[in-house]
């Protein structure tokens, strides 16, 4: 099988995208702006198997739930066989939790089955985030008027291709404000430089925030299913005060009439993007499991 596996290129979107739109799942792993952008930190590869498309992580040798509506334990573990006869381990990652439930007596006979609650994706409603009501999202909407007040000057602009350098050197003092290095976001870079480079083809959009004439602030985001977008990156100046929640609820509002909800990401374990993440009340973390071969 290890012979029909091709490494994902751009390409590919309308195929895959097909299969991606059609299962309609809201984990981040499964947007192909994420599979594109990605693809070679995490050398992703990818090939048919029984007409349904599989994704492969191969630098942490790990098949994700195939892109179907209707997956057989049986074709798990035919899959899980065919990998392992290849000299790979066959275990699986982004399993949902509604067929690890389904399948559990089966899948206990050939597979640990283990949590993956670092890559749980963070859903929110996207008018809570625009509202911010509540008292456990007072000061973030406190720390949005301060901006208000403080740059009333401020504009909020549609990104495009063209402003990748200036979202670059910005992202640069993001990550060096946030001791990112420390954080393992040192391949942010390259997945972020691959956006840029396909930023008409691959359907993404974003938002800058300018103060006088400098950005300030950006997001990027993309559809990741008819009532889901997912926010890739969000880059601030953090020496600006407010300017962080500023950038989350520009978006949000530019997003409120395109979909019911908006998915941040994972935290990887990260506990200040933890704490960050669980700050802005989520309606929900979306967990799936890793399926280990005993």
């Amino acid at each position: 099988m290890i012979e029909k596996l091709k490494k994902v290129e751009l390409q590919d979107k309308n195929i895959l995208e097909q299969y991606l739109i059609k299962c309609n799942r809201i984990l981040c792993d499964f947007n192909f702006v994420n599979i594109f952008s990605w693809r070679n930190v995490f050398n992703t590869q990818w090939l048919f198997f029984d007409n349904t498309p599989v994704i492969y992580n191969a630098a942490d040798d790990l098949i994700l739930m195939p892109c179907s509506c209707c997956v057989s334990f049986d074709l798990i573990l035919r899959l899980s066989d065919n990998f392992k006869n290849d000299g790979k381990s066959g275990n699986f990652a982004l399993v949902d939790i509604d067929f690890v439930e389904k399948n559990k007596t089966e899948i206990e006979k050939y597979f640990k089955i283990e949590l993956d609650e670092n890559n749980a994706d963070y859903i929110y409603i996207t008018k809570k985030l625009v509202e911010l009501r509540g008292k456990k999202l007072q000061k973030k909407k406190n720390l949005v008027s301060q901006f208000l007040r403080n740059y009333p000057n401020y504009q909020i602009l549609k990104m495009t291709k063209d402003d990748a350098d200036m979202c670059f050197e910005l992202a640069e003092k993001w990550c060096a404000q946030k001791n990112c290095e420390e954080w393992g976001f040192n391949h942010e870079k390259s997945a972020l430089a691959e956006i840029f480079k396909n930023y008409n083809k691959l359907n993404v959009d974003g938002l800058l925030i300018k103060l006088d004439n400098n950005i300030i602030a950006f997001s990027l985001f993309s559809r990741q299913n008819d009532n889901t977008y997912t926010v890739h990156y969000e880059k601030f100046d953090n020496e600006l005060k407010g300017c962080g929640q500023l950038i989350n609820w520009e978006t949000a509002k530019y997003l409120e009439d395109k979909c019911e909800y908006i998915n941040r990401e994972q935290d990887m374990g990260i506990e200040g993007l933890r704490q960050a993440k669980k700050s802005y009340q989520p309606e929900f973390l979306a967990y799936t499991y890793k399926l280990l071969r005993i």
